[in-house]
C-alpha cells in the first residue's frame, strides 16, 4: 500500500515539474533573453533531480546496479541553465552599462527610474543569489554522487564551495555546510 501510494505521489510530482518544464521553455521562446525564467528552469531540473533521488532513496534501491544517468544527468542540466543565465544576466548588465542606462524601471507603471546605485545593488543582490542557489545545487549533486561512488563529487564539492564564497557565504557558514556532507558521515 505505501508502494502505490510512494508511486502515485512521485507519479503526481514529477508530472507538474514536466508541466513547469514547459512553461518556462515557452517563456524563453517569447523572450530568449529572460535569465530569469533560464534560473527558473535551471531550478526546476534541480528539482527533478532531488525528486528522482529522493524517490530511488525511499524505495530503497540497491545503489550498485542502479542507473543514476537521468538524475545526473538533471544536475548537469540544471547547472549548465546556471551558467547560461549568469552569462544571460552579465551581458543584459554590461549593455545596459554600455548604452548609459544603468537605472531601470519599477515596473510599477509609472516607469520611475531607479538610480545606477540601486541598479548596481540589485544586480550584486542577484548575482548572490544566483551564485548560493548554484552553489547549493553543486553540493547537493556531490553528496549524490559521493554515495554513488563516483569521484565527480570532489570536484563538485570544491566547486560548490566557490560558488559559496562568491555568494559571500561567511567562513564558519562554508565550514558548517562541509561538516553536514555525506562524506563526512561515512567516513567516520
Amino acid at each position: 500500500m505505501v508502494e502505490i501510494q510512494l508511486q502515485a505521489a512521485y507519479e503526481w510530482v514529477r508530472e507538474k515539474y514536466s508541466l513547469a518544464k514547459e512553461k518556462y521553455e515557452e517563456a524563453m521562446k517569447i523572450k530568449p533573453d529572460f535569465y530569469e525564467g533560464l534560473l527558473a528552469l535551471g531550478q526546476q531540473q534541480f528539482e527533478m533531480a532531488k525528486l528522482h533521488w529522493s524517490y530511488v532513496v525511499a524505495k530503497n534501491e540497491e545503489l550498485s546496479t542502479w542507473d543514476p544517468t537521468e538524475t545526473i544527468g538533471l544536475y548537469d542540466s540544471a547547472e549548465e541553465k546556471m551558467k547560461a543565465a549568469t552569462e544571460m544576466e552579465e551581458a543584459k548588465r554590461r549593455n545596459k552599462q554600455g548604452n548609459g542606462n544603468e537605472g531601470e524601471s519599477s515596473g510599477n507603471g509609472d516607469r520611475e527610474e531607479i538610480s545606477a546605485v540601486e541598479a548596481a545593488e540589485q544586480a550584486a543582490l542577484m548575482r548572490s543569489q544566483i551564485h548560493l542557489f548554484w552553489g547549493n545545487m553543486l553540493f547537493e549533486c556531490s553528496q549524490v554522487e559521493f554515495k554513488l561512488g563516483l569521484d565527480v563529487w570532489k570536484q563538485n564539492m570544491d566547486d560548490a564551495v566557490e560558488r559559496f564564497k562568491l555568494a559571500g557565504a561567511s567562513d564558519a557558514d562554508i565550514s558548517t555546510v562541509l561538516k553536514n556532507h555525506r562524506c563526512n558521515g561515512d567516513a567516520v
